[in-house]
């Protein structure tokens, strides 16, 4: 329920849009007290991802790529959460094929942090020395892997599966 409910929120986040078209009378999609104003060709706005998306795929705006995304990669310090689906996503629809081969290039360099993670039991953070933030794909792994470790626990005490 909680990476839901953060996949929802992600789609809420804002991205860096160009009009490609004019669009008259739908100026309440860049500021609200402009509700009838008509968006220029080559109006430069900033619209949640979920409306941006769908004027992508209708040709009506270009989404430019947030500062976050061109940085992500092996190495990167996330400073607000994120989520390996949204970078992709959004690298998709801005066009940059080498945004996904850097997002598949931190998974491979967090995949064994995240796995050791996993093997500490009750500890929902990695066991690192610097204090980055977990992706929403990342905290589920981590979860659902103590649960098992957990049941695994139960069923080898004879605490919870008595025949």
């Amino acid at each position: 329920m909680e990476s839901e409910i953060t996949a929802y929120l992600l789609e809420e986040e804002f991205v860096p849009v160009v009009f490609l078209v004019e669009c008259p009378r739908l100026g309440f999609l860049v500021n609200p007290d402009q509700g009838n104003a008509d968006i220029p060709e080559s109006f430069r706005a900033s619209l949640p991802f979920w409306i941006a998306k769908q004027l992508y795929q209708l040709k009506v705006v270009k989404i430019e790529s947030p500062k976050w995304l061109k940085e992500m990669g092996p190495g990167v310090t996330i400073n607000s959460e994120k989520s390996y689906a949204f970078s992709s996503d959004l690298s998709v629809c801005v066009g940059d094929p080498k945004g996904i081969k850097r997002i598949a290039d931190l998974i491979v360099e967090r995949i064994p942090l995240v796995m050791n993670s996993c093997l500490t039991t009750k500890a929902r953070t990695l066991e690192r020395k610097d204090d980055r933030i977990l992706f929403i794909e990342e905290r589920e792994m981590i979860k659902k892997a103590q649960e098992s470790i957990e049941e695994y626990n139960d069923w080898k005490s004879n605490t919870k599966h008595r025949v």
